[in-house]
């Protein structure tokens, strides 16, 4: 078969791939919004556990230990930041509710930093993310021990290393991506599903579709009203002055 004869079977129901596209795109779109998340301040704070005091002349391996258990607050800490008491706390300390939902949460600590945790402080306004985060250095710097009475407010300390700056919202590369292969997706679905109603179809619309299906000599054709009238147009004798 000619790649004419592909595409007059593909214009005959074209419509059929134009409309399964634009629905997918149009879904698409709406299930994905081109920003991700809001306003986001990240930061990042060193912890640090003070080392037991000498109580005798025999050596100590104190401030092995004290690394040590460094790490273990702050895989504790880790997760009393992802607490609802905590955030509870920050909007406290902000003093004013805020108007949009406020995210604050801790991210994994690493290998090469056992003893760095990185709070994200996510909201919908850019204001509020500023406040949120400077509420959230104060609680972690100054009063982080209330969440630790085993240890005492005066046995832990947080430190912040990297200050929080706020910054806006991303347009979503990757969505528009995604975005694009699904509506390329639902082209190829349209194409197929109009091939499949071709192949469905029991019509004949060629006459060449005569002599191979029905082996009958094509004797003559009745052409279209378009062909017609673009046939009369065309023979129609045009307006002007004859010399």
């Amino acid at each position: 078969m000619e790649l004419r004869a592909y595409w007059r079977i593909f214009w005959r129901r074209w419509w059929i791939a134009a409309a399964l596209t634009l629905a997918v795109a149009a879904i698409s779109l709406a299930a994905s919004p081109l920003t991700q998340g809001g306003y986001t301040a990240t930061m990042r704070l060193l912890v640090g556990v003070p080392s037991p005091k000498p109580s005798g002349d025999y050596f100590t391996y104190d401030k092995y230990y004290s690394f040590l258990s460094t790490e273990y607050v702050t895989d504790d800490f880790i997760e009393v930041v992802r607490s609802k008491a905590f955030l509870q706390d920050v909007q406290k300390e902000m003093g004013v509710a805020p108007a949009t939902p406020l995210s604050v949460v801790s991210l994994p600590r690493t290998e090469r930093a056992p003893r760095i945790i990185t709070v994200v402080i996510t909201s919908g306004n850019a204001a509020e993310t500023q406040r949120a985060a400077e509420a959230t250095v104060a609680i972690l710097t100054t009063r982080a021990g209330q969440y630790f009475p085993q240890l005492g407010p005066s046995e832990l300390s947080l430190r912040l290393i990297d200050p929080p700056v706020v910054a806006s919202p991303a347009v979503g590369g990757r969505n528009y991506l995604n975005v694009g292969l699904r509506t390329l997706l639902g082209f190829l679905a349209g194409v197929g599903l109009v091939f499949l109603f071709h192949y469905l179809d029991t019509a004949i619309y060629e006459p060449e579709e005569v002599d191979r299906y029905l082996q009958l000599p094509v004797l003559a054709q009745v052409p279209s009203y378009h062909d017609a009238s673009n046939a009369q147009q065309a023979s129609r004798p045009r307006s002007g002055l004859r010399l």
